[in-house]
């Protein structure tokens, strides 16, 4: 019971007007506020001087999620192009293509503000609970690793434009082939968060102990290089960087796998191992 129209309006499917004990009008939110059928529900409303909201409580919560996890995967395939072009330039000793890197980072910037937006309004406006609850909490998690994630990209272009002034090495093949299991990575984490997949997103923790292992050997074959007397340092350092970055982002895809597990579960798996159910469970 209120006798804050804004508030009813932003929050309630359907709404009794009461006027001195006497039922007015019940019906929908949005009919009463946009067509009401009494004209002492008119008069009433027209002398309240607020917006009416529209399209915001009116909206089913299904609907607002819907979007939300649609932003989360334009935001993730940015991440995820953003990688595929930087490794296309170092094996293809391209430095034009490093341009499109810088226009992927400002829209993952803009998805990142535009999603915990969405999320706070969600939060604030619709009191999710439950599994809706787990979701929102855990798109507010991987948007913060997403936007990080883009920023490692334009760190290894850097990196990768600094690789390109020097003379080829052919270090680059395995550091390609760990680009591409990091990809997969980011590919399979967002695929287990839309599939609602546990298995997935059990398998991507298990592969990132893949790409540590490329990192150290990598890293130890680099800093062996540097002991020559001819070695050029300044590319040596720049592909160690860029296996620094991959295996960073391999990071950053582990988080995700570890909140998708959160959201389809409760559990929290971070920094532990846990046995993890057979199968979803889905309650709202």
């Amino acid at each position: 019971m209120t006798h804050d129209l804004e508030q009813a309006a932003r929050v309630s499917d359907k709404i009794l007007l009461l006027k001195e004990g006497r039922v007015v009008e019940f019906g929908g939110a949005e009919d009463i506020f946009t067509m009401p059928s009494s004209h002492e529900t008119e008069n009433f409303i027209s002398l309240r001087d607020f917006p009416i909201p529209k399209n915001t409580t009116l909206l089913k919560l299904d609907q607002n999620l819907h979007e939300l996890r649609a932003l989360v995967l334009t935001m993730a395939g940015y991440v995820e192009e953003g990688v595929d072009i930087s490794m296309k330039s170092l094996v293809l000793r391209d430095h034009g293509l490093l341009k499109r890197v810088w226009e992927v980072e400002n829209e993952i910037n803009n998805l990142h503000k535009k999603i915990d937006n969405v999320c706070f309004k969600i939060l604030a406006c619709q009191s999710p609970v439950a599994t809706d609850l787990r979701l929102i909490l855990a798109i507010i998690k991987m948007n913060v690793d997403l936007e990080r994630m883009g920023d490692l990209v334009c760190k290894n272009s850097n990196a990768i434009s600094a690789y390109l002034d020097g003379p080829p090495n052919l270090m680059v093949q395995q550091i390609r082939q760990m680009a591409t299991t990091v990809m997969r990575m980011v590919r399979d984490c967002f695929d287990a968060f839309m599939d609602k997949d546990l298995d997935k997103a059990q398998t991507v923790l298990t592969i990132d102990d893949a790409v540590d292992a490329f990192r150290n050997k990598m890293s130890e074959e680099l800093r062996d290089a540097m002991k020559s007397p001819i070695a050029d340092i300044g590319m040596i350092m720049a592909l160690l960087s860029i296996v620094r970055n991959l295996e960073r982002l391999a990071d950053h895809a582990t988080n995700i796998a570890e909140e998708v597990i959160f959201y389809l579960t409760g559990l929290d798996v971070r920094h532990k191992t846990l046995k993890l159910p057979k199968e979803n469970s889905h309650e709202r």
